[in-house]
């Protein structure tokens, strides 16, 4: 049993006893109070210290709890705790404002006092650099005070006009409200709340991350102790102030900043839980967390380390492992196989169950997994659809949201076949780590006939010239080939096999300014397999791997993002699985001492440059650490960074960089069709706004080109949330909508170039906004993010909105009529 006891005073009637004025700073908003678990003592108690947040409202507190001995039991009713104050105020404030847009900020003030009529005195407080007062009549001047008179158990209300100066991710927001009784006494509640301030127009990030051996070995192996020192430079590249297409540099949007780490995992270990920038609504995108979690848990248990820090970095990725796992099951379907959209599709994908399958007998070693779900009917799903000639097929209504895995005639290509054996090895090899996996079915699934098939299929298909076959298949390949022949598949010949295909796709390694090893156009999905491939065939010996794959490794680090992961899920998923295939199988995960200097260089001659050091140490190596080099103009001055690096170990470096541009006007988007990149959008005719909604549109999609999933993307103007939108399945291909207070999110499965698509949204206003800017619409290609058209709309009922009608109750309005 937990005994949980929070003392609380209650509110006395009448006036407060004589005292000094009374003074609360009330910053701490969390959403949740708590979520935490607590371990009884013998006699089955324990005791939690909670801070109580400084949100005037009620909690429901709910616990159950689990025993060797007992079933699980809950608490038959929440506890609930109550925050409480005789007099206090509450902020409105919308999740975000963009600049050149004006708040009207609406402070309720709330009397408790049963017995008094109080006056109030309402101050905000802003920092002048980040804020401006403006005025709430065309004749008034700004202010920032408010009297007002608040009958007792009433609600008043105080509005204070400001607009944001600068971009801020947290500007902060305080209202002091003093509450003076009829006896002279006084009461003072201040609130703080910080307001995001974003640019105008579309982010455009950059970034590049630089691997900095501090080894003896120019290999990368720990074979040296001895203080190295290494240096990588950055350009940085800022646009015009006026682009080619007509497109326009925001100013101020400008950030630069630089991170570092001892931990050639660390950028992707700090980012779990958001290591991609894209919506995580299907099936496939779900694992973009979950599988790189599996990768980063392996890798950390293999390093050993008993510093806190690495201790939560455990943690994280438990955690994110056990809830991608149940998300995970919620696409699986009825025969075992498991689809983008789950249920909602026609037929389950071969590729994504392999994919899941691969994943879950991987994680099975550290969270509990069912044993179902590995070797149960998915499996012989799986089995189910390869052919006599070691191909994979999909099945009939089965749709591969990828169709670069796709062959001719539905049938997998060379590279999603090798992909699918992979992943047959990965559930063999788990059964045979963890018996407790097997079900009664698995002795008589014939993995090890499919297998052999999968090899011969290779055998077949590479007595050509290898010059003939594409590069990412024989980068799967390859992998496969060598994962078969190290688990005793085929014998010699597979071996021979392995090694001819490994050798053809090697001498298509192209390289860089820096003899950094990169494959098929820069991919990062391919340059990751040639990593992986590179440890398999050269698994003999630490130095001999690192030798074989360091040069493609530095390449791959290069390309990751400011997240730690990639540009899109597989290249995220291949890429860190490599990089923790590497730092495992060449001793990189050895200790970091280093100090790390960060030169960032003016480019005009007259301005500034700009340094700083980081030092670390073997325990806090896992530790990233961020410093902000400059903001808008500030950051525009830099034109390059130089990192430094002296000690021992292995560091990285990412600088990152990003920039708004926006359209050389504010435009409609008119009826007319607006092409990007093979992709269409255009604005229908208006539907009729319903009831309690601000306004509504209709947008209308196409696409020409390859099929695959498309995301279309409507953001919600400041002070707006989505009141109604189309619903899934009532138009063509569209498989999931996702609404969230900041945007709504189109999941389409397919779009064509002749037959356009469109659905309609609507918005209701929340917070009373002024100026607003316009919203941004976004189409793109999930798996390849590059291919993306983004437009600016701004409704015309959002042209016009004067302070009384975006706040029908502020001082100086008529209330709206009664109905």
């Amino acid at each position: 049993m937990m005994s949980l006891s929070i003392n609380r005073a209650h509110a006395p009637e009448g006036p407060p006893p004589a005292q000094p004025e009374k003074s609360q700073k009330r910053t701490y908003f969390p959403e949740t109070m708590l979520w935490t678990m607590v371990e009884t003592d013998a006699s089955g108690r324990a005791s939690e210290s909670l801070q109580l947040p400084d949100t005037i409202t009620s909690w429901d507190l709910t616990a159950f709890g689990i025993s060797s001995r007992h079933a699980i039991q809950t608490v038959q009713r929440p506890f609930q705790v109550t925050s409480f104050k005789r007099f206090f105020a509450q902020l409105t404030l919308p999740h975000s404002l963009i600049r050149g847009e004006s708040l009207l900020l609406r402070v309720l003030l709330f009397n408790f006092d049963s017995s008094n009529r109080l006056t109030i005195n309402a101050t905000l407080l802003i920092d002048s650099k980040a804020f401006e007062l403006t005025a709430l009549t065309a004749a008034g001047q700004p202010a920032e005070h408010a009297i007002v008179n608040v009958e007792s158990n009433g609600v008043g209300l105080a509005v204070f006009g400001l607009r944001p100066k600068l971009v801020s991710e947290a500007a902060a927001v305080t209202v002091r409200a003093r509450a003076t009784w009829p006896d002279g006494r006084a009461e003072v509640d201040e609130v703080t709340r910080t307001l995001p301030v974003l640019p105008e127009g579309r982010t455009v990030r950059r970034a590049v991350t630089a691997l900095l051996s501090l080894r003896g070995d120019p290999t990368g192996s720990n074979s040296s102790a001895e203080t190295v020192q290494s240096a990588e430079m950055v350009e940085i590249y800022w646009p015009e102030a006026v682009q080619a297409d007509g497109s326009i540099l925001v100013p101020g949007s400008q950030l630069l900043s630089v991170s570092v780490v001892g931990d050639v995992l660390g950028p992707a270990m700090d980012g779990i839980g958001g290591l991609v920038r894209t919506p995580r609504g299907c099936g496939e995108q779900n694992m973009v967390d979950f599988a790189p979690a599996v990768f980063i848990y392996r890798y950390l248990r293999s390093a050993g380390s008993d510093s806190s820090a690495t201790a939560r970095l455990r943690q994280k990725a438990l955690d994110a492992m056990r809830t991608g796992y149940q998300r995970e099951l919620t696409y699986r379907r009825d025969d075992g196989s498991y689809s983008a959209f789950g249920k909602a599709d026609a037929a389950g994908s071969v590729w994504l169950t392999a994919f899941v399958l691969s994943v879950y007998a991987q994680a099975a070693e550290f969270i509990a997994v069912d044993p179902a779900a590995v070797t149960g009917n998915s499996i012989m799903f799986l089995l189910s659809r390869q052919d006599p000639s070691g191909r994979f097929t999909e099945p009939e209504g089965a749709r591969v949201l990828d169709t670069s895995l796709q062959g001719e005639a539905g049938k997998a290509s060379l590279g999603m076949s090798a992909f699918i054996c992979s992943a047959l090895i990965d559930v063999r090899d788990a059964v045979e780590l963890l018996p407790a996996l097997r079900t009664p079915e698995w002795p008589l699934l014939p993995v090890s006939t499919a297998l052999r098939r999968c090899v011969d299929l290779f055998k077949l298909e590479f007595k050509q010239r290898l010059a003939d076959f594409d590069t990412r298949d024989m980068a799967l390949a390859a992998y496969f080939l060598w994962r078969a022949q190290l688990a005793g598949e085929g014998g010699d010949a597979t071996k021979s096999l392995a090694k001819r295909v490994w050798e053809a796709f090697n001498a298509r390694a192209e390289s860089d300014h820096s003899a950094r090893l990169y494959f098929w156009k820069g991919s990062v999905e391919v340059t990751a397999y040639g990593v992986l491939t590179a440890l398999l065939a050269e698994s003999s010996s630490e130095a001999a791997a690192a030798k074989a794959a360091l040069p493609a490794l530095q390449w791959l680090v290069s390309k990751q993002t400011d997240q730690g992961g990639f540009h899109d899920t597989q290249s995220t998923v291949v890429g860190i699985r490599a990089i923790a295939a590497f730092a495992t199988a060449t001793g990189a995960s050895g200790p970091t001492r280093a100090r790390i200097e960060i030169f960032a260089k003016a480019a005009a001659v007259a301005a500034t440059n700009s340094s700083t050091v980081v030092n670390i140490e073997p325990d806090d190596r896992r530790v990233v650490r961020r410093r902000l080099l400059g903001r808008g103009d500030a950051a525009a001055e830099f034109s390059s960074v130089t990192v430094r690096a002296e000690g021992t170990g292995i560091a990285l470096a990412t600088a990152a960089w990003q920039f708004n541009l926006r359209d050389p006007e504010r435009r409609s988007l008119v009826a007319d069709w607006t092409e990007s990149s093979g992709l269409g959008l255009r604005l229908a005719a208006p539907p009729k706004v319903p009831p309690g909604a601000a306004f509504a549109f209709s947008v209308c999609a196409r696409a020409s080109g390859t099929q695959g999933m498309y995301i279309l993307t409507i953001s919600s103007p400041s002070g707006y949330s989505p009141e109604e939108f189309t619903r899934a399945g009532a138009v063509p291909g569209l498989q999931l909508v996702e609404a969230g207070p900041l945007q709504i999110v189109f999941y389409f499965d397919r779009l064509m170039a002749k037959k356009e698509v469109c659905v309609q949204s609507a918005w209701r206003r929340d917070v009373p906004v002024l100026d607003v800017q316009p919203q941004k619409i976004t189409l793109q290609k999930y798996y390849n993010p590059e291919l993306v058209n983004t437009v600016f709309y701004l409704d015309p009922a959002l042209q016009s909105v004067g302070r009384c009608q975006a706040c029908p109750d502020c001082p100086g309005c008529s209330p709206p009529p009664s109905p």
